[in-house]
C-alpha cells in the first residue's frame, strides 16, 4: 500500500505546468492518473477525446435519469387510471364504487317515478275511455256486412290487446338485472357452471312469473353477452353504467338484481339479499324477499337480509334496488340445486312473491 501510494505521489509530481491536462478539473485529473493515464505523455487530442467521453458519459446518465423519471410518471397515470376502473368494478356482485354526490341515492324518492306513474294511468284511462266511445259508434253505425263484422273482430282484437298492454302499464314496470355476462363469467362452481350463466336463467324465470302477473318487465341483459362495446378499454366500467342507465330510463317500481355467491368456506350456502344500506325502501323488499325464500326453499342456516353502501349497482341506481344472492357455487350441494331446474322454478316462484308482497304493502 506505501509503495502504491509513492508510486502516485511521483506521478503527481511529474505533471509540468505547461500540460493542456492541467486545464481539466483536478477531481477528473485524479481519476485519470488512478486508471494509470500519465497526463505528461498524453497529448492535446487525447485529452480532448477523454473530456468528450466524459461528457458522453454524463449526457447518458441525464438521459437515463429522465427516462426513468417519465416511466414513474406513466405509472403513476396507470394506476391512477386502473383506480378508477376498480372503483366501478370492485369486488361482486358486479363491482363497488365510489359515491357520486349529484347522483340519486337508492332510497330517496324519486319525483319523476311518481309522475310518470300517475302519466301511465290517466292515459290508460283515457284509452279505455276513447276505446269505448269507439264501440259505440260502431254499434249505432252496423249493418248486416260479413267484411265490415270481420273488421270489427279485428278491432276488437287488436282493442282487447291494447287494453292489456295499459293495464300493465298501469300496474308498473320491474326490471330485472342478471349480474355479470360476457368477458366476465362471475364466479363459477366446481363443476365449471359460469354465474352469468345462471344469473340470466333465473332473470328469464322471474320475468315470465311477473309477466303473467301483470308487470311490464325490461331485462338490463337479456342475452349471455355484457353492456359494453366491443373496442372498450374500460368493459367493466361501461357494462355497469349501462345497467344504471337502462334503471334511470324505465324508473322502475323496483328493481332486482340476480347473482349467485361464493365463499371460501366451502360450507356455507342459502340465499341472502342486499340492499342499499340508506334505503328503507330497499331495506323492506330485500326483507319481503328474504322471508319468502328462506320459508319456501327451506333453507338450512336461513340468513338475513343485509345492507351495503358500496355495491355499485345499489348505490348508483334509482329507486328500490335488491340484489339477491340465490346461493352460493362455492357450496357443492347447493351448487346441484343451483342448477336443477325443479329448484329454479322454486326459488324464483319466492323471490317474486317477495316482490309482489312489498308492492302489495305499498298500496
Amino acid at each position: 500500500m506505501g509503495k502504491q501510494l509513492r508510486r502516485f505521489t511521483r506521478q503527481i509530481g511529474k505533471v509540468r505546468p505547461e500540460s493542456r491536462h492541467n486545464r481539466l478539473p483536478p477531481a477528473i485529473g485524479i481519476v485519470i492518473n488512478l486508471l494509470g493515464v500519465n497526463a505528461v505523455n498524453q497529448s492535446y487530442k487525447r485529452t480532448k477525446i477523454i473530456q468528450y467521453l466524459m461528457l458522453t458519459m454524463l449526457l447518458v446518465l441525464v438521459f437515463l435519469v429522465s427516462a426513468y423519471a417519465g416511466s414513474m410518471r406513466k405509472a403513476g397515470k396507470i394506476g391512477q387510471n386502473k383506480g378508477a376502473a376498480g372503483s366501478t368494478a370492485g369486488q361482486d356482485p358486479d363491482g363497488t364504487g365510489t359515491g357520486d354526490p349529484e347522483q340519486q341515492p337508492s332510497g330517496s324518492k324519486n319525483p319523476q317515478q311518481s309522475d310518470s306513474a300517475q302519466g301511465d294511468s290517466k292515459q290508460g284511462d283515457s284509452k279505455q275511455g276513447n276505446s269505448a266511445q269507439g264501440d259505440s259508434e260502431q254499434g249505432d253505425s252496423k249493418e248486416n256486412n260479413p267484411e265490415q263484422e270481420n273488421s270489427e273482430q279485428r278491432n276488437s282484437k287488436q282493442g282487447d290487446s291494447e287494453q292489456e298492454t295499459s293495464g300493465q302499464a298501469e300496474k308498473g314496470t320491474i326490471v330485472l338485472d342478471a349480474g355479470h355476462g360476457g368477458f366476465d363469467p362471475g364466479v363459477s362452481g366446481a363443476s365449471g357452471i359460469a354465474e352469468r350463466e345462471l344469473n340470466l336463467i333465473f332473470a328469464q324465470k322471474l320475468e315470465k312469473l311477473l309477466t303473467d302477473e301483470g308487470y311490464r318487465v325490461v331485462q338490463t341483459r337479456p342475452t349471455q353477452e355484457g353492456l359494453y362495446d366491443v373496442g372498450q378499454s374500460h368493459k367493466k366500467a361501461q357494462d355497469m353504467q349501462r345497467r344504471c342507465a337502462v334503471i334511470e330510463k324505465e324508473k322502475p317500481l323496483v328493481t332486482v338484481s340476480i347473482h349467485q355467491n361464493s365463499y371460501p368456506d366451502s360450507s356455507v350456502s342459502g340465499p341472502q339479499v342486499f340492499y342499499y344500506a340508506q334505503s328503507k325502501e330497499g331495506e323492506r323488499l330485500a326483507e319481503c324477499i328474504q322471508k319468502c325464500m328462506n320459508e319456501q326453499l327451506e333453507v338450512k342456516s336461513p340468513k338475513t337480509h343485509k345492507g351495503n353502501a358500496s355495491y355499485y349497482i345499489l348505490k348508483r341506481s334509482v329507486g328500490t334496488t335488491v340484489i339477491v344472492e340465490c346461493g352460493f357455487l362455492t357450496n357443492p350441494e347447493e351448487e346441484k340445486l343451483l342448477q336443477d331446474e325443479a329448484y329454479q322454478d322454486r326459488a324464483v316462484c319466492a323471490i317474486r312473491d317477495g316482490i309482489l308482497q312489498y308492492l302489495d304493502s305499498n298500496l
